[in-house]
């Protein structure tokens, strides 16, 4: 049942990136620490999402994203290439962040410091942890629990 609900989740993560106008809304949890990034919608080409923030801040919104079509894929300042972009400028007050979406399925993003195009890359390769749904009940860092999704690593 457990390998069911995980591989139902990667295949709708996968349809709301490569789909030309899905809309689901999607939670991809960073596993290293307690926030992640709340996927709103994702039709027409450009996604729409906000950082979400566990750690007792408020949520702030992205100012754009967009989702690659075809073979059209974003790169990035570590050196990996992926098949979505979401900006945040001045997020939360703390600068430019982008992150590249390697691949839905493997489950892990890229988080560069700075505008896209550049910056410099911060951390390569974020695992994340996907959840089908808006970012809510997300626990602290360590905090283990069966309501959470787990890393899709």
């Amino acid at each position: 049942m457990k390998k069911l609900v995980l591989t139902c989740s990667m295949l709708l993560a996968l349809v709301a990136f490569s789909a030309p106008n899905a809309d689901a809304q999607i939670c991809l949890k960073f596993v290293s620490f307690c926030d992640g990034i709340q996927i709103n919608s994702t039709g027409g080409g450009s996604i729409n999402a906000d950082w979400y923030h566990f750690d007792c801040a408020n949520s702030t919104p992205m100012t754009s994203g967009a989702r690659g079509g075809g073979s059209d894929s974003f790169s990035d300042a570590c050196g990996g290439s992926g098949v979505a972009l979401i900006n945040c400028t001045n997020c939360g007050g703390f600068g430019d962040w982008h992150f590249v979406i390697d691949n839905p399925v493997d489950s892990s993003i890229d988080m560069v410091s700075g505008q896209y195009p550049g910056g410099s890359c911060w951390i390569d390769e974020l695992a994340t942890a996907v959840q089908i749904g808006p970012c809510t009940g997300l626990r602290l860092k360590g905090d283990k629990q069966k309501s959470q999704t787990s890393s899709l690593q």
